[in-house]
């Protein structure tokens, strides 16, 4: 065997042994886990993962199912690219089952065609998503404890992968609790889809009756608490409910607002959805006599400050909030154009930093999607209250954010509801930015009751009657004082008021301990258009982050901050900084162009009604002349500007493919060429080594 031979064996001796090492490697390592390198550290479990686990009280299996074969066998490259984050879920699962100490159990299945699998998989509640002949495509996990009790993911989403690890935790976390958590929902709107249970909504679906879908973000937190449904004329909210969620209250009578107000001062948490313009939440009824609809007769404001102003904060329901550095497009008559009311918050700065939301608060810390607003109010802090409340923002605008005024004829369309970006803009753009302005807060501290001298009392009741079960005090006798006020020597201990039927019933004057509520300024945002899609099935498909807001609050009232860690542990995908801040420097130098042929177009009107005033008969031709002069001067001047808009975007658009242009030549040539530029150093230093030995003799 000559020196050429032993060499090939040698390389292919080493390459086996390589192969050998690296998969006993891999079998050995994986019980005590993987160094993760990633930029995010996407396999890594979060510590409020790692929690939630300590907390696992008994054995749980894992039941994981993927069609791996079936898309194997495929030659549809889209489904084949599934293998990539079922790779990932694999090793993420792996991961919970070393992390548990032996309390979970890891059972992956390939389900076939008419198998045992996947009856196994349609029995715990796993999607069989349809696919081409009779196979079905499985994708989706069941947990399930030894009593038989199961909490199925029914499908993972591979848009969402920052979100499976708190699918996973959350699934734990639901089949390993004892309780849920009580929530009501009070809203002037169908939130709940007619208040049917899920048997109910199908039966009158198959009668051809139209059913009411419930809200997204009310289904969502059907799964994480017991949710119930609270009416807008109710004198007494329920002392058992531990949170109410309120979404656009219109016209709530004062036995209502006082119940909502005594629910606060007993301590009960309030989260509450006002908008001073909610279009998508609240669109107007349509008119038969009016088939382009419009908001004549409909008001889609809401208002709560006849309490919120006692407890330090107020929502001006005729004001409105722009950002034109966080604007978002919609469709007008010359394309795609930003509108200055309508936000993406939780969006990349030129500094990379996230726009919009408190970088510090746990409620906002690393929300994984961006938020989208639509007509926003501002939480304002009230003057006069006697609530001594610290408020902290928790989604707010830029240095850019400004309020205006508009009559709500202005800002809409009226043959169809949308509105016309250039006048929203126009009229945004005419107010000067006030700084960053504040579109949901957190309100801490000790609130003081709305109605201080107790509750008020219902339409044509006599003022001097005492209210029921209440004596009236005889002339001279000084009436009890209610608790919290000055003069109450028997305050109850903190969770006493519980204790007596009676002690929901009695008037608080303010809360015993400081409590928090929570006031965003935009209902539109957690409506189904701005939240969530369906698709087959009824599957909610997230399209923004707003759910994961709504969650994070009431978690965060609850105090519970493990699965609040999870869901905020951040967006797994790279924003391209650069390209968005091109597009926007592009869009603020043609919204100044856009404003500047509005105002040309304006002064234009201006001058022919001038014109039409000043007409007699004498002079109406010449002056009709003039105007087509004028008109023909302006027309012509205004397709210059469209051309100068044009070029702008065209601008804009060269700009980003000349980008895109060297990113390509970058990854195609510039990678080889380090690679051949290392052998070529190589190979001059083997090449000078061997010259050195012979002395440069050949």
């Amino acid at each position: 065997m000559n020196h050429y031979q032993r060499s090939i064996l040698g390389t292919i001796l080493i390459l086996v042994i390589t192969v050998c090492v690296a998969g006993l490697l891999n079998r050995w390592t994986e019980s005590f886990g993987r160094i993760d390198l990633t930029e995010r550290s996407i396999y890594t479990l979060t510590d409020g993962t790692r929690s939630i686990l300590r907390k696992v009280g008994q054995p749980l299996t894992m039941k994981f199912f993927y069609s791996k074969s079936y898309i194997d066998e495929t030659g549809n490259p889209q489904l084949r690219a599934i293998n990539n984050l079922y790779y990932y879920v694999r090793d993420l699962l792996r991961s919970y089952e070393r992390a548990s100490g032996g309390r979970l159990k890891l059972e992956e299945y390939d389900p076939a065609a008419f198998s045992p699998e996947e009856e196994e998989a349609d029995r715990l509640g796993v999607t069989r998503l349809p696919t081409q002949g009779q196979a079905g495509l499985y994708f989706g996990m069941a947990i399930t404890t030894e009593s038989g009790r199961t909490q199925a993911i029914p499908v993972f989403d591979a848009r969402r992968q920052s979100m499976i690890e708190y699918q996973i935790t959350e699934a734990i976390e639901r089949i390993t609790s004892e309780t849920k958590t009580k929530l009501g929902v009070m809203s002037s709107l169908d939130v709940a889809g007619g208040d049917m249970n899920d048997f109910q909504r199908m039966m009158a679906a198959r009668q051809g009756r139209q059913v009411a879908e419930p809200w997204g973000n009310v289904e969502v937190l059907k799964r994480f608490y017991d949710v119930s449904n609270v009416a807008t004329d109710v004198t007494e909210i329920d002392p058992e409910l531990d949170y109410l969620v309120l979404i656009h209250p219109k016209e709530l009578s004062d036995q209502t607002l006082y119940a909502i107000d005594q629910f606060v001062m007993r301590g009960g948490k309030l989260i509450c959805f006002v908008d001073p313009h909610a279009p998508f939440a609240d669109p107007a009824p349509r008119d038969p006599n009016n088939p382009f609809g419009g908001p004549a007769g409909h008001e889609d404001s809401s208002n709560l400050n006849r309490l919120l102003q006692a407890w330090g904060v107020k929502v001006d329901p005729q004001q409105y909030v722009a950002d034109f550095g966080l604007a978002l497009p919609i469709n007008s008559q010359r394309g795609p154009t930003p509108l200055g009311t309508f936000l993406a918050l939780n969006t990349p700065g030129e500094d990379g930093v996230a726009q919009g939301v408190n970088p510090d608060d746990p409620v906002t810390q690393g929300l994984s999607q961006r938020l989208v607003m639509y007509f926003p109010g501002a939480v304002q802090a009230a003057t006069g209250s006697a609530s001594d409340v610290n408020i902290t923002p928790l989604l707010m605008t830029t240095r850019d954010g400004r309020m205006f005024t508009a009559d709500r004829y202005k800002i809409v369309n009226m043959m169809g509801g949308m509105p016309n970006p250039d006048t929203i803009n126009g009229l945004a753009g005419d107010v000067a930015a006030t700084g960053p302005l504040t579109l949901a807060a957190r309100v801490t501290g000790q609130l003081h009751s709305a109605f201080p001298d107790g509750a008020p009392k219902a339409e044509g009741e006599d003022a001097d009657k005492p209210a029921d079960g209440e004596e009236k005090p005889e002339d001279g006798e000084q009436k009890p004082t209610d608790e919290g006020q000055p003069g109450d020597e028997s305050k109850p201990g903190e969770g006493e008021e519980a204790a007596t039927p009676d002690a929901a019933s009695k008037h608080r004057a303010m809360t015993v301990q400081p409590n928090s509520i929570i006031v965003v300024a935009d209902v539109d945002m957690i409506c189904d258009a701005l939240s969530f899609q369906r698709a087959m099935g009824g599957l909610l498909l997230p399209t923004t982050g707003n759910y994961e807001f709504v969650l994070n609050v009431v978690d965060n009232l609850s105090g519970s901050s493990d699965l609040m860690s999870v869901r905020s542990r951040g967006n797994f995908e790279r924003p391209f900084t650069v390209v968005d801040r091109i597009e926007r420097e592009a869009d603020a130098e043609l919204r100044k162009k856009v404003e500047e042929i509005n105002k040309q177009i304006e002064a234009f009107d201006k001058q022919l009604q001038e014109m039409r005033q000043q007409a007699t008969e004498q002079n109406v031709a010449l002056l009709q002349r003039d105007a087509l002069d004028e008109r023909r001067k302006l027309e012509t001047s205004k397709r210059e500007k469209q051309r100068e808009l044009n070029d702008l975007q065209r601008q804009r658009e060269d700009r980003i493919d000349a980008l895109e242009s060297r990113l390509v030549f970058y990854n195609v040539v510039g990678v080889p060429g380090v690679i051949l530029l290392i052998g070529l150093v190589l190979w001059a230093v083997q090449a000078l080594r061997r010259l050195s030995i012979t002395g440069g003799a050949r």
